[in-house]
C-alpha cells in the first residue's frame, strides 16, 4: 500500500451538532491509491497499476493506434470525522508531479477532469480497469483545464463529496 510520489491533502472543517460553538479542522492524508488504465491495442485492462509512479486521468491516442485511458483512485479514511458533525467545508489539494516517461505532465487544451466519490470498496494491489469500483456523479467536481504542465490544483471544494 505504498502511496505514489504525489501529495494529496484533504482538509475539512466540522461543527459538532452537540456544541454549535465548537469548530474543528481535520487534515486527512490518503490511506492508499492506485492508477487504473488500459491501452486497447495492448489488451492491458486487466493489469494492476497500484505501484505506478503517478496518479493521472487521461484519454490519449495510443502509440500504435487505439486509445490509452487512465484514472486515479485515492482512498481516504473518513472514520476520524466524529458522528453528528456538520461538515461546513472540505478542500482538496492535488499537486502536479511533472514529466513521467514521454508524458510531460498536464497536456492538451481539452484536459478538464472530474472528481467523483467512489461507492464501492477496492484494493490498491488488485484493482484494474476491468474491476474498477463504481462511482457516482452526484456532487462531482470538475477540475478546469490546466494552463501549464506543472499546474497544482489547490483548495478544490469537495465539501459535498465528503458530506
Amino acid at each position: 500500500m505504498k502511496l505514489k510520489n504525489i501529495t494529496v491533502y484533504l482538509s475539512a472543517i466540522l461543527i459538532n451538532s452537540l456544541s454549535l460553538n465548537a469548530q474543528t479542522t481535520i487534515n486527512l492524508t490518503p490511506e492508499y491509491d492506485a492508477a487504473i488504465g488500459y491501452h486497447d491495442t495492448y489488451s492491458t485492462s486487466g493489469n494492476n497499476y497500484g505501484t505506478a509512479t503517478q496518479n493521472a486521468a487521461y484519454s490519449i491516442p495510443g502509440t500504435r493506434g487505439g486509445v490509452n485511458n487512465n484514472r486515479a483512485l485515492i482512498k481516504f479514511d473518513l472514520s476520524g470525522i466524529p458522528n453528528g458533525s456538520n461538515i461546513i467545508s472540505a478542500k482538496l489539494d492535488l499537486y502536479a508531479l511533472g514529466a513521467i516517461g514521454t508524458l510531460s505532465g498536464h497536456s492538451g487544451q481539452n484536459n478538464d477532469a472530474l472528481l467523483q466519490r467512489v461507492t464501492q470498496n477496492w484494493n490498491d494491489s488488485t484493482v484494474t480497469w476491468d474491476s474498477q469500483p463504481t462511482a457516482t456523479n452526484q456532487n462531482e467536481t470538475t477540475l478546469l483545464p490546466s494552463t501549464n504542465p506543472l499546474q497544482d490544483y489547490l483548495n478544490i471544494d469537495v465539501t459535498y463529496l465528503v458530506q
